[in-house]
């Protein structure tokens, strides 16, 4: 039981996905209205919200960067499904980093 209380430890320090982060990306989504323009659509705002979980996923500056370029291409949702969408991304992302025949483009 000990030895199972400690691998759940360990497995939650090395997780990605803190509450912290949850909650940092939750109020970040707030922002994501703000930050409107007419050919990205909310795009900046969504990579805005994502950015700190790129930045523990990929802690090389090249792919960090390449992820970043990925979510600033059109982008348009309504915000009440933006969290959603957010973790799903970051899902997918954390999948991209582990391996390397991940359709990046999906």
């Amino acid at each position: 039981m000990a030895t199972q209380n400690a691998d759940l430890k360990e497995a939650k320090k090395d997780a990605i996905m803190t509450p912290d982060m949850y909650r940092s990306m939750f109020l970040r989504q707030f922002t994501s209205q703000c930050s409107q323009s007419y050919d990205k659509m909310m795009a900046m705002g969504f990579m805005y919200t994502i950015q700190k979980p790129l930045r523990k996923i990929y802690p090389n500056d090249d792919d960090y960067y390449a992820a970043l370029d990925r979510h600033t291409e059109f982008f348009n949702i309504t915000p009440h499904v933006l969290p959603f969408v957010a973790g799903l991304t970051v899902s997918m992302e954390e999948q991209a980093a582990a391996d390397k025949n991940f359709d990046t483009s999906s």
